[in-house]
């Protein structure tokens, strides 16, 4: 039973970019400590409050192309933070840097599921109405 249940943690953590990308940085001798370190960017924590303001825009008008937008625009985002991980573990070998942005992933990865909760929010009340 117990190694049935490492092989399925085993899998969760490969599955998920972020997990994998995490794992990658503590295998490498850098934890990634979000609760404690919190240390980000000055234009990406701008982003985040940009992003923040747009969500509560976007859910207070009820508007879906202003969620698609954000969806499209975090997504992007998001797979940008990958190619950098990527880049910051497998070329430069800089696992300090890739754990700064599995940060920011993490961050990305929590407001995309905020994004989501918004839209089926929007779409429960349109079914209703």
């Amino acid at each position: 039973m117990q190694w049935a249940t490492q092989a399925n943690e085993a899998y969760r953590t490969l599955k998920s970019p972020l997990k994998r990308a995490a794992y990658l940085c503590e295998r490498a001798g850098v934890a990634i400590d979000a609760e404690s370190n919190t240390t980000m960017p000055a234009e990406f924590l701008t982003q985040q409050l940009q992003w923040r303001e747009a969500l509560d825009e976007a859910r207070e008008d009820r508007d879906g192309a202003s969620l698609q937008a954000l969806e499209i625009e975090t997504a992007a985002q998001r797979d940008r933070l990958l190619g950098e991980i990527g880049r910051a573990l497998d070329i430069d070998s800089d696992p300090a840097r890739a754990a700064s942005l599995v940060r920011q992933l993490m961050f990305i990865e929590k407001f995309g599921t905020e994004i989501a909760s918004a839209v089926e929010v929007l779409r429960a009340s349109r079914a209703s109405a």
